[in-house]
């Protein structure tokens, strides 16, 4: 079974987290050339060790509002394995999984009891501060093995994802028992 099946979702972008690591990216980066043309412009002007904190600072803040903003989550099956593949389109954070290893797949549920608005808005709260370090843990789509639990699909509605479950089940099984056939 050669059949490559390619599933790629933007992340679910939270507007205030752009607005303050883009704006303060930003700064930061005016900052740092306004230190770059002093030191050019001048000739007395020292290197203070404090710019490379400014520079390590700046870097992070870079990448976390490039995640914000351009993020986007990608799986990858191919023969037996799935490539699962997070990316701000600098850096990507790759993890294979070997789909016949995969015991379940699961929806990921809302915490919220009822669906009044203060509910709604402390999940919604709940979710963009775990949102911070790269959403850990914060997909719509749960793959369980033996020894991890994996979150995919952040990006996805709660529609979109059930469609997702159930077309990476069938894969799942059309792959692992396709697999077993062909070893005996």
């Amino acid at each position: 079974m050669n059949e490559i099946i390619e599933f790629k979702v933007p992340i679910k972008k939270y507007w205030l987290l752009i607005l303050f690591f883009g704006v303060t990216t930003i700064l930061f980066g005016l900052l740092i050339l306004i230190i770059l043309f002093l030191m050019f412009k001048n000739s007395k002007f020292k290197f203070n060790l404090d710019y490379i904190g400014l520079l390590t600072f700046f870097s992070i803040l870079f990448n976390y509002s490039m995640w914000f903003t351009f993020g986007y989550e990608k799986i990858i099956i191919k023969g037996d394995l799935i490539k699962i593949i997070k990316s701000n389109r600098i850096f990507s954070f790759k993890k294979s999984i070997n789909i016949c290893d995969i015991e379940s797949i699961n929806l990921y549920k809302r915490r919220s009891k009822s669906e009044q608005f203060i509910d709604i808005q402390s999940e919604r709260i709940r979710d963009m501060q775990r949102a911070f370090p790269f959403w850990i843990k914060m997909g719509k789509i749960i793959l369980k093995t033996k020894t991890t639990r994996k979150t995919i699909f952040n990006g996805l509605s709660e529609e979109q994802a059930f469609e997702m479950k159930n077309i990476l089940e069938t894969e799942l099984n059309k792959r692992c028992t396709t697999l077993y056939k062909n070893n005996a």
